[in-house]
């Protein structure tokens, strides 16, 4: 529950905020649209090794509604503060989003997969991430985009905005709540005693560059070498896409979210053939696989003829 309301909130919302942009800045929106994400990315890429050494000391459960708590913040501001009513008013919201120190939606990801690695043993582990990507993630990203499509009415009046950006704040709070229920997989007796002084959070870093088993160092360089360009081309598609068409095609907000929204239903089929793959190949060319099919991905808008349809 906490990926799916994650991934119905982020997809579901998007058309609404790119509207938003595109009505407060015009050819910028892009710009304004992606700029808190980069931001946000960088912070996290800092931040997020702390937060797993405090997940570690404390437990999954308090960083988690931690960094649920701190997504959900810039979101009540724009609702409880009216930040949508002009151009300076969403840059502040726009600067609240961008500073959320947390690492934004990946830390949320990263601690709901520690919960996996805490509960499965490592044979299981892919498989049901798989599962849990689909199920959460894909369903979320599906029917987010319609449920707020229609709340939001293409911006046609002050009310469906309002209510549109109320459902967001709700579905937001609804995930804290998740956050707060979902029980803890990682107990005290099991936690290592850690000295009081806290531990380098970049200290995991020392895999790129030990010279100790290099056989271990160049596979931990290629996974965060590979998890680096497919996070940052996925993201930034999701986050670009639904705008792009708004501007170049001149979709409307809903044409826009049903693009996201099949999206996410490719995301449900692709993650619900992991476990079925993982049985007939290796894990390194199902990884290969994923691979190659996001490269195609990626280079689709590229074909001419292609964006169009």
């Amino acid at each position: 529950p906490v990926l799916f309301f994650l991934f119905w909130s982020f997809s579901g919302s998007m058309q609404i905020r790119q509207d938003l942009l595109r009505s407060f800045y015009g050819s910028q929106a892009q710009l304004y649209n992606n700029m808190p994400l980069g931001v946000t990315g960088i912070l996290g890429f800092f931040t997020t090794p702390l937060l797993g050494v405090l997940s570690d000391r404390w437990g999954r459960k308090p960083v988690l509604i931690i960094c649920c708590v701190v997504l959900a913040c810039p979101v009540q501001l724009l609702w409880l503060l009216d930040l949508s009513r002009n151009a300076a008013c969403m840059k502040v919201f726009l600067v609240f989003e961008a500073l959320q120190v947390t690492g934004g939606l990946g830390s949320v990801i990263g601690i709901c997969f520690t919960y996996l690695a805490d509960i499965l043993p490592p044979a299981q582990r892919a498989a049901v991430s798989g599962l849990i990507m689909a199920f959460g993630c894909g369903f979320g990203q599906i029917f987010g985009p319609i449920f707020f499509a229609k709340m939001y009415a293409n911006g046609e009046s002050e009310d469906s905005k309002q209510l549109a950006i109320l459902c967001w704040a709700v579905s937001m709070m609804i995930l804290v709540s998740m956050a707060v229920i979902i029980p803890e997989s990682f107990p005290t007796h099991r936690r290592d005693v850690q000295p009081r002084s806290c531990p380098n959070p970049l200290h995991g870093f020392h895999l790129l560059f030990s010279v100790e088993a290099p056989q271990t160092r160049y596979s931990f360089r290629l996974l965060f070498t590979l998890v680096l360009i497919i996070y940052g081309v996925k993201i930034g598609m999701l986050a670009s896409l639904g705008l792009f068409s708004m501007q170049v095609y001149s979709f409307t907000t809903t044409q826009s979210s049903w693009l996201t929204s099949v999206f996410g239903l490719s995301q449900l089929v692709g993650q619900m053939c992991i476990p079925i793959l993982l049985k007939v190949f290796s894990h390194k060319q199902v990884i290969v696989f994923g691979c190659l099919m996001g490269v195609l991905a990626a280079a689709l808008p590229a074909i001419p003829g292609i964006p169009g349809a």
